[in-house]
């Protein structure tokens, strides 16, 4: 019983981990939409702000609610949920990444988030790349931690069926 609860308390510190991990990430990943936001006049913020920094805001939101969700309920099927909406989120910088890559001023996407301007450098394809290797990352350390977790409790089960059959 002993051994049970020291993967227990492993697990639990892993998710922890886990978790904080998700909100650097998230508080990271709105860097830029809050700089962006502290550089304008009082005056200009109503009209100035672009649809990039209402979607940079929700996407972080997004993440600091799955760090929360998976702070309150440590479990391989929380970390299993939250890689899984990591790893949308990477896909989604990844479409992002490829578009400002390969796309002109003019593309639709990059029109209607009011990112055409910020081509300049290929800087937006740069943070997009740099999100996407962090939300990457952190999808496949969940999805890895999420699956080992749940083989575990499965030979545990299995070992406690035997052992009372």
């Amino acid at each position: 019983m002993r051994r049970r609860s020291t993967h227990h308390a492993a697990q639990q510190a892993a998710v922890y981990q886990f978790g904080i991990a998700l909100v650097l990430v998230a508080f990271f990943g709105v860097v830029p939409a809050l700089a962006h936001v502290v550089r304008l006049p009082a005056a200009d913020a109503a009209p100035g702000l672009g649809r990039w920094i209402h979607l940079s805001l929700l996407l972080g939101g997004l993440q600091l609610a799955y760090a929360v969700y998976v702070l309150q309920l440590p479990d391989w099927s929380t970390v299993w949920t939250v890689a899984l909406v990591s790893l949308l989120v990477a896909a989604g910088y990844a479409m992002l990444a490829s578009i400002a890559l390969l796309a002109s001023d003019e593309h639709p996407v990059l029109q209607w988030l009011g990112l055409a301007h910020r081509l300049l450098g290929r800087r937006l394809a740069g943070w997009c790349v740099v999100m996407l290797s962090l939300t990457g990352l952190v999808a496949y350390a969940g999805g890895q931690m999420s699956l080992r977790w749940h083989r575990r409790e499965r030979r545990l089960n299995a070992a406690r069926r035997a052992g009372s059959a």
